[in-house]
């Protein structure tokens, strides 16, 4: 925190006269996975959608939108790719995408069918850790696969699964 010497703290909100000061970190990753994010679904429907009726919805409003997701690795020392995880083990209800009309929210969206995944980097499934995926980002021209985007992470953390060291991240901007 910075602030003048003379700086009055100010009940109404912010002012000129303190400034907070933020160490951020970037890293460079290649693309290793994409979702396009959809539309949102106006109207929304009344009723449950599952299955192919869920798919076939969610592609439909993925067409005209240029928002991406992105699942990403980095180079190690010996220039391997790594891919980034999160803490979570993938559920069969994180694998099977289906619109939620009580809460108005896709619920699923680690589905394989909605996800672009590059050469080498299979689908997560049943009880493997799933991939860490970057926020949201509108991107025009999208990714490809392999190019490398810059993301701001708060931190990032290894840590030991399935007898590999696996890396993970909080709350990646994709920049």
């Amino acid at each position: 925190m910075a602030k003048s010497t003379e700086g009055k703290y100010n009940l109404a909100g912010r002012t000129g006269e303190w400034a907070k000061l933020k160490l951020a970190a970037e890293i460079k990753v290649s693309v290793i996975g994409k979702l396009i994010k959809p539309l949102p679904l106006r109207p929304a429907p009344k009723s449950d959608l599952t299955g192919d009726e869920a798919i076939r919805t969610f592609k439909r409003l993925q067409k005209n939108s240029k928002t991406y997701i992105l699942r990403a690795a980095f180079r190690d020392k010996a220039g391997k790719l790594v891919p980034i995880f999160s803490d979570h083990r993938l559920t069969p209800g994180d694998l099977s995408l289906k619109w939620d009309a009580a809460k108005k929210k896709w619920k699923g969206t680690e589905d394989p069918r909605i996800w672009k995944m590059g050469k080498g980097f299979p689908h997560g499934k049943h009880g493997e850790y799933a991939y860490g995926n970057t926020y949201a980002k509108k991107l025009d021209p999208g990714p490809r696969m392999g190019t490398i985007v810059t993301v701001r992470p708060i931190s990032m953390r290894k840590f030991a699964a399935e007898g590999k060291t696996m890396y993970s991240w909080m709350f990646p901007n994709l920049r």
